[in-house]
């Protein structure tokens, strides 16, 4: 009896040991891991997998009319986008800048690259992002998110996204 004891023990106490093995050191252990080989120190989900950056939510940075000077009211936005590339080190990250539909296409996609730029510029030197990882692309008017019909729909439209790889 006492020997049967022993071995159930010892088995319960082993399969549980087995259970928090980690073998590649990101915090989930190898039986719920879903991504068994992430590099050590990769931040992951809670199934072990990198978190997807191209889906990670940062508000768009939104801008005034004919402006590209960026608002107060935006710096939370590129403050969490800065905590997103530093926390994972990233390569590359692009800004995507973006126009309504009023005025030239010229002037849009000139107006787009100062937006996206301005972006760029707050980042570097503000939360000391190195210059060389961040893409400034201008798309004017060409992919608006809302109707460039009603003054709310130009509004969504006049901002710069954030794209990481």
């Amino acid at each position: 009896m006492y020997r049967q004891l022993v071995c159930l023990c010892s088995l319960v106490f082993s399969c549980s040991v087995l259970a928090w093995v980690d073998s590649d050191l990101d915090g989930v252990p190898d039986k719920k891991d879903a991504c068994p080989n992430t590099q050590i120190n990769t931040a992951v989900l809670a199934n072990g997998c990198q978190q997807n950056l191209g889906l990670v939510n940062v508000s768009p940075i939104y801008f005034n009319f004919g402006q590209s000077r960026v608002l107060r009211s935006q710096l939370p936005s590129i403050e969490r986008a800065q905590q997103i590339i530093k926390a994972n080190k990233l390569v590359s990250i692009s800004l995507l800048g973006h126009t309504d539909n009023i005025g030239s296409e010229q002037l849009n996609a000139s107006l787009s690259v100062k937006r996206a730029q301005s972006v760029k510029d707050i980042l570097v030197t503000q939360f000391a992002i190195d210059v060389g990882v961040i893409e400034v692309i201008g798309m004017g008017s060409l992919a608006p998110v809302s109707k460039n019909s009603t003054a709310l729909g130009r509004q969504k439209n006049r901002r710069v996204e954030f794209k990481f790889k």
